[in-house]
């Protein structure tokens, strides 16, 4: 992580404009605006509720009150440049009872962060374009509600080949936006790319991200811990690994990872080539409608640990368009997870690839539908699965190991298996017999007719999404940027 003590610089620079080309906030039309001034004249003297438009020039870091509205006077351009290593180039003050905005703005940072929110208040950012050297693109810590509108946050990495984990924040940009306890986190039209550590982290937030992506990005694509959040039309694809030899062994590959008890709706989400998982939950809760994820290089989705509560099931996904082709290992895997509803997906064509099936344990596996272990109801409605694979080695279309937990019910209605690769459905170990429920290829119903062993199971995955970032001397922990001792928390110096 960084230190205080270290020589670092940020860049700044502040261009833009306003949608309707009128130089206006929301409506505030030109005869209303003020005229341009001097950005630290302008902020030196502001109060809640003004609203200050700047021109060109060049300033050390710039720090804008609470409650007060900076736009940029249409055609300017304001550097700022940060030379502290902790130095953010902006800081967005909050407070209860106002609103700070921000409107038209290119970011260029390598400093800790280009931008940080901070308060307990409300902040508004829009039109904003963010290039990261080095650090955070936006930090958002306590505010009540945060929106950031069409703003693209851009990680430019000097040397990928020299990236290790953990990643140094010092010299590689490391999140594109990471918010904790942030009370409303809307995100519109947002875009996120480049960055080595995670594209996005929320830890304790709640909200919606309506429309935008998350994409080439190395290690994380985005890490939900806690927090009630939907996403509607995010696409989340190309997440990797760094190249050097060790990366694979120290950090994990993730598009979607949720976690910490979180509860997430999807809607028309789509997970794509990411070079590992496209979703993984542990121990959390999700409700998916049309969700695609495909051409991932490990299971499209991979359920673990989670567990129902009254009012939900531990994962549903619903709607014609879910679909979980060619990913490897496994479609859907649901590993000791409790009621689990699928319908109307198509799943299969998995692509064979060494799984955990437990401690110094991998099993080749390549299976439309495992559920090992469940603890609650299972429902299958309307699936479609197809066991071929291209390479010809696809294992099994749905495998079902063990016994349902007591009083759980199991309901398989107009599922069907095709292909001529491996079994069609394979029941083990206390499983009961689907019987004519499922509709499978004769060819691979003979096949099941003459298995005579067990089929081998994945095992759940220990550790969670971190690439070295989160934890107690994380970057996000009890001593790092985000935490009880860092430059944002109790007793950090943005407090």
């Amino acid at each position: 992580m960084w230190g205080r003590g270290g020589v670092l610089a940020a860049a700044l620079l502040v261009a833009c404009g306003s949608d309707d080309g009128a130089g206006g906030v929301d409506g505030v039309g030109p005869a209303d605006d003020p005229a341009p001034v001097d950005l630290a004249e302008g902020l030196s003297g502001a109060s809640p509720g003004d609203t200050i438009t700047v021109f060109s020039r060049s300033y050390q870091t710039v720090e804008i009150p609470a409650g007060v509205q900076v736009v940029v006077d249409g055609g300017s351009r304001v550097t700022i440049e940060a030379t502290a290593a902790d130095d953010v180039a902006v800081k967005v003050r909050t407070a209860a009872g106002s609103v700070t905005r921000v409107k038209g703005l290119e970011i260029v940072s390598r400093g800790a962060a280009a931008l940080m929110i901070t308060g307990d208040g409300e902040a508004i950012i829009e039109d904003a374009d963010i290039a990261c050297h080095a650090g955070i693109g936006v930090v958002a810590d306590g505010p009540a509600k945060v929106t950031l509108r069409n703003v693209v946050a851009r990680g430019v990495i000097a040397d990928e080949d020299a990236l290790r984990y953990p990643v140094d924040p010092r010299t590689s940009p490391t999140m594109g936006l990471a918010a904790a306890r942030v009370g409303d986190l809307q995100l519109e039209r947002m875009d996120i790319t480049g960055f080595a550590g995670f594209g996005m982290v929320l830890i304790g937030v709640d909200g919606l991200w309506a429309g935008g992506s998350i994409h080439s990005n190395i290690g994380v694509g985005m890490f939900i811990d806690g927090g009630k959040f939907r996403l509607e039309g995010v696409d989340v694809s190309g997440t990797r690994n760094c190249r050097h030899v060790s990366c694979p062994v120290q950090n994990q590959v993730y598009g979607l990872a949720v976690a910490g008890q979180a509860q997430i709706e999807t809607a028309a989400v789509s997970l794509v080539e990411n070079r590992g998982y496209g979703l993984f939950q542990h121990e959390a809760r999700s409700h998916h409608s049309d969700l695609v994820a495909e051409g991932n290089q490990q299971a499209g989705g991979w359920v673990q640990h989670s567990e129902e509560s009254q009012d939900d099931p531990a994962i549903e996904i619903t709607g014609a368009s879910s679909s979980f082709l060619n990913n490897g290992g496994a479609g859907l895997a649901f590993l000791e997870a409790g009621d689990l509803r699928i319908e109307d997906a198509q799943i299969g064509a998995s692509k064979s690839l060494n799984v955990p099936c437990g401690e110094s344990c991998t099993l080749r596996m390549a299976d439309g539908v495992q559920v090992a272990g469940a603890s609650g109801d299972l429902t299958l409605r309307g699936v479609s699965i197809n066991v071929d694979n291209e390479a010809g080695n696809g294992r099994v279309g749905l495998l079902l190991d063990g016994a349902l937990a007591e009083g759980a019910v199991r309901t398989l209605d107009g599922v069907t298996v095709a292909g001529a690769q491996g079994n069609g459905v394979v029941a083990q170990r206390g499983a009961e017999s689907v019987g004519d429920a499922v509709a499978v290829s004769q060819a691979l119903g003979a096949a099941d007719l003459a298995l005579n062993a067990n089929l081998g199971v994945a095992h759940a995955v220990g550790g969670l999404p971190s690439a070295g970032l989160i934890g107690e001397n994380g970057l996000i922990g009890e001593n790092g940027l985000i935490g009880e001792n860092g430059l944002i928390g109790e007793n950090g110096r943005e407090q």
